[in-house]
C-alpha cells in the first residue's frame, strides 16, 4: 500500500450564491481571453504583414507561464491569493485597456505579454485557493467550471472575430479588460477566501522563493499521485495536437466536407466536453476511480482508432461527440485526485507546476504533430495519437504506480 499521505478534504463549502458569482465571473473572463486570442494575432498580422511576426508573438505570449509558473506557484503559497489574485487581475485590466489605446506595434505587443506575465500570478492563486474553498462541494465544481470554460472556449473565439470585424482588434481587446474586471469583482465579493493564508506565511519567511520552488519539485516527486498524473497529462496533452490537427486534412481532403462542417464536427467534440463534464461533476464514484479513468481513457483512444474507419461525415460527428463525452469523468477525477494528494500550503507550487506541464506538452504537441500528419499521412495520425492515448490510460490507470495507489486506497475504503 502506498505511504503517501493525502490532504484531508474540508468540510465546508460555497454558498450556492458564491458558487454561481464564482463560475460566472470565471466564464466571463474565459470568453475575454477567447476575444484577446484572436484579437491579438489579427492585429499583429494585419500591422506587420508578416506570418513569422505573428508566429513570434504567439511565442512571446507563451513563454510566461512556462518560465515564470513557478515563481507565481511559490508567491501564492507565501502571501494572501485573494488579495494576490484580485491584484492581478486589476492589473491585467490595466495593461489591456492601455494596449487598446497605445499607438506602435512594439508597445501592444510589450502591454500584451505584461498582461500574459501578470495573468501567470492569477492561475495558480485561484486554483489552489478552490479546493478548500469549495470543500466536499469541489468535484461539482469541477465539473461545472470546466463544461463552462468549453462553453466559454466556443464563444470567445467568435466574439473575438465579429467584435475585430466591427471596431477593430484593439478596441476588441476591451472586451476582455472589462472580463477581469468582471473576475476580479466576483471573487471580491467571496469571504473567507484564503483564510489559511497567515498561516502559510509564517511557514514561508525562513525560506527564499527558490527554496520554496526546490521544495514545491521534492513533494511533487514524493506524491505519487502529483507526479504520476503530471506524466499522464503530459502525454495525453502532446498527442492531443496531432489527433486534432490530422483531422483537418481528414475531413477536407478524405471526407471532402466544407470549413463551416469542419466548425460542426469541432463543435460536436465541445458539447461532449460539456455534457461530460456537467454529468461527472454530480456522480458519486465513491471507489470506482480508477475504473471511471481507465474507461474514459480507453474511450478517448478508441474512438481516435476507429474515426479514420467512419464511413462518413455524420459518423465522424458522433464519434468526436463520444470523444468529448469520455473527457468529463477524466478531467473531474484527474482534478480531484490532485487536489486530494497535496496539502494546502503547496497547492500553488504544484498548481503552477500543472501550467507549465500543460503548456510545455501542448507546444511540444503542435511541434511535431505537423511532421507526423505529413510522414504517416491523416489517418495513421490519429491511429497514432489513439494508440498512445490507450497506452497512457494503461499503464496509469491499470498498470502503474499510479494504478497500485488508487487500488489500495479504494481497497482500504
Amino acid at each position: 500500500m502506498s505511504t503517501e499521505t493525502t490532504a484531508d478534504p474540508p468540510q465546508g463549502g460555497l454558498s450556492g450564491r458564491s458558487e454561481a458569482v464564482l463560475l460566472a465571473g470565471m466564464t466571463v473572463s474565459a470568453i475575454g481571453t477567447g476575444v484577446t486570442e484572436i484579437a491579438i494575432p489579427l492585429f499583429v498580422y494585419g500591422t506587420s504583414g508578416s506570418v513569422s511576426g505573428t508566429a513570434a508573438v504567439f511565442i512571446a505570449l507563451a513563454l510566461p507561464q512556462l518560465m515564470l509558473a513557478p515563481f507565481a506557484g511559490a508567491l501564492a503559497d507565501r502571501t494572501n491569493r485573494h488579495a494576490l489574485a484580485v491584484g492581478s487581475y486589476i492589473l491585467s485590466a490595466a495593461l489591456l485597456a492601455g494596449l487598446a489605446f497605445s499607438g506602435p506595434l512594439a508597445v501592444v505587443v510589450t502591454c500584451a505579454v505584461l498582461a500574459q506575465v501578470v495573468g501567470t500570478v492569477s492561475g495558480p492563486a485561484v486554483q489552489a485557493a478552490l479546493p478548500a474553498l469549495a470543500g466536499d462541494g469541489y468535484q461539482r465544481l469541477i465539473g461545472r467550471r470546466t463544461g463552462l470554460m468549453f462553453t466559454a472556449q466556443a464563444i470567445g473565439p467568435a466574439l473575438g472575430g465579429a467584435l475585430t470585424g466591427l471596431i477593430g482588434a484593439r478596441h476588441a481587446v476591451l472586451v476582455d479588460a472589462g472580463s477581469f474586471l468582471v473576475i476580479a469583482a466576483a471573487l471580491s465579493s467571496i469571504r473567507h477566501f484564503d483564510p489559511q493564508w497567515r498561516e502559510r506565511r509564517a511557514q514561508a519567511v525562513s525560506s527564499s522563493v527558490l527554496a520554496s520552488i526546490r521544495d514545491g519539485l521534492r513533494a511533487t516527486r514524493a506524491s505519487v499521485t502529483a507526479s504520476r498524473l503530471f506524466l499522464y497529462w503530459g502525454i495525453s496533452l502532446a498527442a492531443l495536437p496531432i489527433a486534432l490537427l490530422a483531422a483537418i486534412p481528414y475531413l477536407r481532403d478524405t471526407l471532402g466536407v466544407s470549413s463551416l462542417q469542419y466548425g460542426v464536427a469541432v463543435t460536436c467534440y465541445a458539447v461532449g466536453s460539456i455534457i461530460g463534464s456537467l454529468v461527472c461533476g454530480h456522480l458519486n464514484f465513491h471507489r470506482r476511480r480508477r475504473g471511471w479513468l481507465l474507461g474514459s481513457g480507453l474511450v478517448y483512444g478508441v474512438v481516435n482508432l476507429v474515426m479514420p474507419l467512419s464511413p462518413g461525415y455524420v459518423v465522424f460527428c458522433v464519434l468526436w461527440f463520444v470523444w468529448g463525452l469520455s473527457y468529463g469523468p477524466e478531467e473531474v477525477l484527474t482534478q480531484l485526485l490532485f487536489a486530494e494528494a497535496i496539502e494546502d500550503d503547496l497547492r500553488g507550487r504544484l498548481y503552477s507546476f500543472m501550467g507549465v506541464v500543460f503548456a510545455a506538452a501542448t507546444v511540444l504537441g503542435y511541434a511535431v504533430a505537423g511532421g507526423i500528419t505529413q510522414v504517416l499521412g491523416a489517418s495513421w495520425a490519429m491511429a497514432l495519437a489513439g494508440v498512445i492515448f490507450i497506452a497512457a490510460s494503461v499503464f496509469s490507470f491499470s498498470t502503474g504506480p499510479l494504478a497500485r495507489s488508487l487500488r489500495a486506497t479504494e481497497t482500504a475504503g
